[in-house]
């Protein structure tokens, strides 16, 4: 069958690979303790993944951004109320999407900040648990800020050829 799995067995999927099949909970806390360098190193992964293509998203915005600007700065003849209207529309969509980019890249603790020590021995549970939920979150906020900028550069487009041609 083709269900939809939750996200808990999405990344236990990731994490434990092949070994996930049907986890339990307690076999992800036995696979954290056993493997942790593994698992972080796993999830720093898609966090750097998530950092770059933020990161490209963030420069490509801001061309656009400052082009907008530039041709409403340096315009030699009015622009006129629909293409300045969609300027700033699309201006917005762009400045809402770098804001998003920006919370991508942010760091919110201390490298293994998490990380316990437990009756004689460290426990990566808490770090894990933690990685995990800021590689959901930013991977939603990538996917929001990169419809956000498919948006703007549209109308941006869009209101460029209003400009340039009518």
């Amino acid at each position: 069958m083709n269900e939809k799995l939750s996200m808990r067995d999405r990344i236990a999927a990731l994490l434990m690979g092949p070994e996930a099949g049907s986890a339990s909970s307690g076999s992800i806390d036995e696979y954290v303790r056993k493997h942790p360098k593994e698992i972080i190193d796993r999830l720093y992964g898609i966090l750097n993944v998530l950092d770059s293509k933020a990161n490209g998203l963030l420069r490509i915005n801001s061309l656009f951004i400052a082009a907008g600007v530039a041709i409403k700065t340096f315009s030699l003849k009015d622009v006129g109320l629909i293409p300045s209207l969609c300027g700033l529309i699309s201006l917005l969509f762009l400045v809402i999407s770098c804001v998003m980019c920006m919370s991508i890249v942010r760091i919110k603790w201390h490298f293994l900040d998490k990380v316990v020590e437990k009756d004689g021995s460290f426990d990566f549970k808490r770090e894990v648990e933690e990685l995990s939920g800021v590689a959901v979150e930013r991977t939603k906020s990538y996917i929001g800020a990169w419809w956000l900028s498919v948006l703007g550069l549209s109308i941006f487009v869009a209101a460029l050829m209003i400009f340039l041609y009518f």
